[in-house]
């Protein structure tokens, strides 16, 4: 099974490659009118409010970062700052 997470013009770049080699895949989004919606083939399944999903099948506290370009360093500032984290980080 292959999963494009987010729409746009790359996801539907990739729905395109992958139809193309006879492979269905299956879009997940956490827009619920992400662009580029309209032109999905029929035979392709959208799954929309992606952290919504995510959170019900894991138990785990999901969240929409507010600027997702900066989320992983900040993230990753945030958990330096914590000794036990730190610990963990500095090993790996």
């Amino acid at each position: 099974m292959v999963i494009i997470i987010g729409l746009g013009k790359t996801g539907l770049s990739c729905v395109d490659y992958f139809l193309g080699r006879g492979v269905t895949p299956l879009v997940m989004d956490t827009r619920a009118n992400p662009p580029g919606k309209e032109q999905l083939p029929p035979e392709v399944e959208l799954i929309h409010g992606l952290d919504e999903y995510l959170r019900e099948e894991t138990g785990l506290p999901v969240s929409i970062a507010e600027d997702p370009l900066s989320c992983v360093a900040l993230g990753t500032g945030r958990a330096m700052e914590d000794p036990i984290y730190r610990g963990v980080l500095m090993t790996a």
